[in-house]
């Protein structure tokens, strides 16, 4: 039986070049993924080339998108989004579904996140090991680091893996909701948009695994710990 999968974003119309790169990146590497775009505040005509664009409408229902775009700016609209385009994935047939943010650049193939026989939520965390001072820092240094992860939340919600399944379903619906009324950057109340819930689906949901593969969700934040090389490829330590 083949495997149907893909990978999914949300954007504003001003992020659409950096959505056409992200595009691009995937298709260097995958040929046999859909990639599905919703620029939430544009038309499925906006989406980047290469991309199966998909209706804001369709993504959270008439009723849901005026609740949203009268309550959130445009980055917790962008962010509220991630739920929702995973649940429309799901409902169109798809057997797994990836979400990436459009910053993301994908320097090879992405086996690990749409491996049909991967858990039914795969999650990327931030850090993999202890951070380190580096050379010449102060002992507190990364302590320090890891507590800055800590107020952001300890998972990247820029990279959400789900596979269709009840489980998945289960946490797309409560993400889903807690996103529509509190994606905000609060941190009186310890929110960081998506970021700060995605650290109870270990604890709330059955069948979640992180990923803990140092060559993902690799960035500014853990880059001392992971070093990037270029030999004719790109390879991380």
């Amino acid at each position: 039986m083949t495997v149907r999968s893909c990978i999914c974003s949300v954007i504003s119309r001003s992020y659409v070049p950096f959505a056409q790169v992200l595009v691009d990146s995937i298709h260097e590497h995958h040929d046999d993924v859909d990639i599905l775009i919703c620029v939430i505040d544009g038309s499925i005509e906006d989406a980047p080339a290469g991309s199966i664009g998909i209706s804001s409408t369709e993504l959270l229902g008439p009723d849901g998108l005026e609740d949203v775009l009268y309550r959130y700016t445009r980055q917790p609209l962008v962010v509220a989004g991630k739920g929702p385009i995973l649940q429309t994935a799901l409902r169109r047939g798809y057997d797994r579904a990836v979400f990436l943010d459009v910053d993301i650049l994908v320097l090879d193939r992405l086996d690990a996140l749409l491996d049909p026989g991967a858990p039914a939520i795969l999650l990327t965390p931030h850090l993999v090991a202890p951070l380190t001072a580096g050379p010449g820092a102060h002992r507190g240094e990364a302590a320090a680091r890891e507590l800055d992860i800590l107020l952001h939340g300890v998972n990247n919600g820029g990279c959400i893996s789900v596979r269709n399944s009840d489980t998945a379903w289960a946490f797309l619906n409560w993400f889903t909701s807690r996103l529509r009324t509190a994606c905000l950057l609060d941190r009186e109340q310890g929110l960081h948009y998506d970021q700060t819930w995605l650290d109870f689906a270990m604890t709330m949901f059955d069948d979640v695994e992180l990923l803990r593969d140092p060559t993902y969700n690799v960035a500014y934040w853990n880059l001392p710990e992971r070093p990037v090389r270029s030999g004719g490829r790109w390879e991380v330590d």
